[in-house]
């Protein structure tokens, strides 16, 4: 008996498995409706690689089968870093509870983000990346989180700081800087990595701008001095990786990453928009994004110049620093407005090229961190870059928030926010949030901008979140 064509497809359908059909991204980067939709899609995938949320897995963490290996701990922190600024400048809510569960699991047992699992191993920039998750929660109002007696985001942020303070080199040349390890017996004890008195710097900056503490103020400011002194941040202002502490940092490592003036562009503006636009803070912010800019943006896209010229041989920590860059960027236009106009265009052409790299895969769209025409050329290079997908796409992702934060405002709090509650103020720090409250100003002291953040954003396509099939 011949079957109508119509049953047949019928049983074929039910009985194998179709990958679905996505389209690469497209996104017209001077429409901001355009980028929330893109930045919702790159989102989607992202979060598609996260598996904290299931049965045998740790919260907070992104792991990542074989072929492609474990991400290490600080790349937690960085992710949900990444998803509260997706939430504020987009007012997309959807990963909201996952980011305050993913932040509070890894909170630690003395709400310092240092849980137990990861004192032996982890770094002072890595405990410092995740205090500064915690402080854009803060800004941002995620809702509180309520575990270990802790009731709100700037406490464990300051917590942190007071820990680094407690950990700075305390005599001789080095004084006043911080190791890059915690643990005296790990390798790099004796190094000084710009990366940890960055996080410190942007840390203690933004939390003085926060709570009015000019203890914090001066922490900060101490934390930029030291690294002038000990040549880490020339007269040039080319940001070098550390010295050691063996030969009183008289040899410096002259690598050059995104990651640190990422950091130090955010507390340079915190600390340019606290003292309400002081000359001397506005011509570290100004050096500063100028030699970022000349040296991290060829031809307008951002780039890692350490490791994607003729053969592409970023590691995986170096994947994540783009984001990290456009990121400081964004907060840097935010805090200091006046830097809109240098900062803006760049960000826009980095971010447009940063999407077009996201195309169609196997079951969903993945992107690249290898956004340049002129770096690395070729498939291989691209399947490296592709390698360490999820961070691949958190970069993708932070490229197109960035572009958002010129427009979004400080002042909108998530839902059920209220992580800025004056538990991590400290000693001497007043009520005052911060600069004027007039967000269209682009004076010193007000970090709002034209126009508020939208409501939920609604998509009218379909979301995938299957796991990709290499």
């Amino acid at each position: 008996m011949v079957r109508p064509l119509n049953s047949v497809l019928g049983r074929v359908l039910l009985s194998v498995s179709v990958p679905a059909v996505l389209a690469a991204i497209e996104v017209d980067i001077d429409n901001e409706d355009s980028i929330k939709k893109a930045a919702a899609l790159v989102a989607e995938d992202l979060m598609s690689f996260y598996d904290g949320d299931k049965p045998g897995h740790i919260p907070g963490m992104l792991s990542d089968p074989a072929p492609f290996g474990d991400y290490y701990w600080w790349t937690g922190g960085l992710l949900w870093n990444t998803l509260i600024d997706y939430s504020s400048v987009t007012g997309d809510t959807k990963y909201v509870d996952t980011t305050v569960k993913g932040l509070e699991w890894q909170l630690g047992e003395h709400g310092d983000f240092l849980p137990a699992n990861w004192t032996v191993q982890a770094g002072n920039d890595d405990q410092g990346i995740w205090a500064n998750a915690g402080l854009t929660a803060a800004m941002s109002g995620l809702p509180a989180p309520s575990v270990n007696g802790t009731s709100d985001w700037l406490s464990p942020a300051r917590k942190v700081v007071d820990e680094l303070t407690v950990r700075r080199i305390d005599n001789g040349t080095t004084e006043g800087a911080l190791r890059w390890q915690i643990a005296p017996f790990n390798n790099g004890y004796n190094y000084i990595n710009t990366a940890s008195n960055a996080a410190y710097f942007a840390l203690a900056a933004g939390l003085a701008h926060e709570t009015k503490n000019d203890t914090l103020a001066e922490q900060a400011a101490s934390t930029y001095e030291i690294l002038t002194k000990l040549g880490l941040i020339d007269d040039k202002f080319n940001i070098y990786d550390g010295c050691q502490t063996t030969d009183d940092c008289k040899t410096v490592s002259r690598l050059q990453v995104s990651e640190n003036p990422g950091l130090l562009l955010t507390g340079a503006a915190y600390m340019y928009n606290q003292t309400n636009g002081d000359q001397t803070w506005k011509k570290r912010l100004d050096g500063l994004l100028a030699r970022t800019l000349e040296l991290f943006f060829p031809d307008g896209v951002a780039a890692e110049v350490a490791c994607e010229s003729k053969r592409y041989t970023c590691n995986g920590d170096m994947k994540q620093y783009k984001g990290m860059l456009h990121r400081g960027l964004g907060q840097a236009m935010r805090a200091a407005p006046y830097t809109k106009g240098q900062i803006l265009p760049v960000l826009k052409s980095s971010a447009a090229a940063a999407v077009k790299t996201c195309t169609e895969g196997a079951n969903q769209r993945l992107c690249s961190s290898l956004w340049t025409a002129g770096g690395a050329q070729g498939d291989k290079a691209q399947e490296a870059a592709r390698k360490d997908a999820a961070t691949a796409q958190m970069d993708v992702l932070n490229a197109l928030n960035s572009v958002l934060m010129a427009s979004a405002s400080t002042d909108t709090k998530l839902t059920g926010g209220n992580g800025g509650s004056d538990g991590g103020k400290g000693q001497g720090s007043s009520d005052a949030a911060g600069g004027s409250k007039d967000g269209n100003k682009d004076t010193p002291g007000s970090m709002g901008s034209t126009a508020p953040v939208s409501a939920a954003v609604l998509f009218g396509g379909l979301f995938f979140s299957a796991v990709a099939i290499f």
